[in-house]
């Protein structure tokens, strides 16, 4: 028995669910998180799921440490996980460019990202930083809404240059729910930071 059923997506925790068309005006329950879903607004499903709700991202929650999906029209709000509810902090994921900090707001915009983090220590001296630079931020625009690419001068910022014994520059720094996970020293090909990032995207 083939029943028509459409597919909405939860506005709390990004999830699809499948609602059967019979049931019009029902208030639908989501099978992740259990917030209820507007269901007025959506088509039939048509042979293969064809739903247009945009792009969605995964984001972590730093309060339980979930992995939540957030809708792309919805990823400059304040989110709530899925899970604990707690408040996930999702505005400017979708820039597309890096982003500057210091040792002020590091652990803000880096240990507490909801996304992975390529942090690239550079200074204004160095030649070799200055070409890597463009490719940084290519990367920015490319991995939009999936990982924060931020910057740090190590001449600004000497007691994060310090936690982290960054003793020469340019230095890429991958973290991952508030750890560094992995680092690469030098002016390194576009293709190497692709590879190192790659398993925590």
């Amino acid at each position: 028995m083939n029943e028509q059923s459409v597919i909405i997506q939860c506005k709390a925790c990004g999830a699809k669910n499948r609602i059967p068309q019979d049931k019009p005006g029902l208030k639908a329950k989501c099978g992740k998180c259990g917030e209820f879903m507007d269901t007025e607004k959506t088509t039939p499903e048509s042979g293969s799921q064809n739903f247009s709700t945009g792009n969605v991202y995964l984001v972590r929650c730093l309060s339980c440490g979930a992995k939540n999906r957030i809708p792309e029209n919805k990823i400059n709000e304040t989110a709530k996980c899925g899970k604990c509810h707690e408040a996930i902090e999702t505005a400017g994921l979708l820039s597309g460019r890096s982003m500057m900090v210091s040792d002020r707001d590091f652990e803000s915009k880096v240990l507490r990202s909801p996304v992975p983090v390529m942090f690239f220590t550079f200074a204004n001296w160095c030649p070799s930083c200055q070409a890597i630079i463009p490719i940084v931020e290519e990367l920015a625009r490319e991995w939009k809404g999936r990982v924060r690419v931020a910057k740090l001068n190590i001449d600004q910022n000497s007691l994060t240059a310090g936690r982290f014994n960054i003793m020469s520059v340019p230095t890429i720094i991958i973290f991952d729910n508030g750890q560094a996970k992995d680092r690469l020293t030098g002016a390194v090909p576009k293709l190497l930071i692709m590879q190192k990032m790659a398993p925590f995207i």
